[in-house]
């Protein structure tokens, strides 16, 4: 008997085919976007390294600093200068312009306030006098008026420091010896001087003002006039302290010495 195979061919198990919504896929989709675009965020983003500890490594970690308008434009601001408060300024005292200075022999006395009236002002009673004199040569005064010397407004300078004037002013009483310094003598000099006198209203030199300023004539004009008295000056029959001009003057032809005796012979 013969026997016949028939092949036999299983039918296979049907596959379900699996479809996904296309919502899922877009959501998919935006995840992925997503998560693109925070990676590529971070990696812009500045690191800033935390301390290192022995024990521990440093983790890495991003910062995102968010700067404000107002910061930003404190930023550009530019620094002014500070500009110190000015010093006060020192005010230095003035001291007023003194006025003609005594000579190198008149440094020891003592002088009166001084007035704008040019010449050497001094009180007779401290007066030093270290100038030698001799009884030579010609000498001669008399009441004045000083212009050329003071000048033409002396007694306008005058009615400043005295300003009532005087009914009666000063008069010398007697002569007073005036000698010839030894120096000028010497040198054969001349000279013609004039002296501002204040009378005190018992009749004494209080004050003398000399000019010209020359030390010799000025000792020999003073030294006389330490003795001297005058009549006071007078306003309603009584003595008041007032002022008079004596001028002198000293005449010699040449170089004489003490004794008389010509030097130049």
């Amino acid at each position: 008997m013969t026997t016949t195979t028939i092949p036999v061919r299983l039918a296979q198990p049907a596959v379900p085919r699996l479809e996904l919504p296309a919502s899922f896929v877009a959501s998919i989709a935006i995840h992925v976007v997503v998560f693109v675009v925070l990676a590529w965020l971070i990696r812009a983003m500045p690191a800033v390294t935390a301390p290192r500890h022995a024990s521990t490594p440093a983790p890495l970690s991003a910062m995102l600093a968010e700067v404000s308008p107002s910061d930003v434009a404190a930023s550009n601001v530019i620094a002014q200068p500070v500009v110190p408060e000015p010093m006060p300024a020192l005010v230095m005292p003035v001291k007023p312009l003194p006025m003609s200075p005594l000579p190198p022999s008149l440094a020891d006395v003592s002088p009166l306030i001084r007035t704008p009236i040019p010449g050497i002002s001094v009180d007779p009673a401290t007066y030093v006098i270290d100038e030698p004199f001799a009884p030579v040569g010609h000498i001669v005064n008399t009441v004045g008026n000083g212009r050329a010397q003071f000048g033409a407004n002396i007694a306008d300078q005058m009615k400043q420091r005295f300003p009532q004037a005087a009914v009666r002013t000063p008069v010398p009483i007697g002569a007073f010896p005036t000698l010839y310094p030894a120096r000028a003598a010497r040198e054969g000099r001349s000279l013609k001087l004039a002296a501002l006198l204040t009378i005190s209203p018992d009749g004494r030199v209080t004050e003398v003002r000399v000019m010209p300023d020359d030390p010799p004539f000025v000792q020999a004009i003073v030294a006389a006039l330490k003795n001297a008295r005058f009549t006071p000056a007078e306003r309603d029959g009584k003595a008041i302290p007032y002022w008079t001009i004596l001028e002198f003057r000293f005449d010699i032809d040449g170089p004489t010495g003490i004794h008389g005796e010509r030097l130049d012979r």
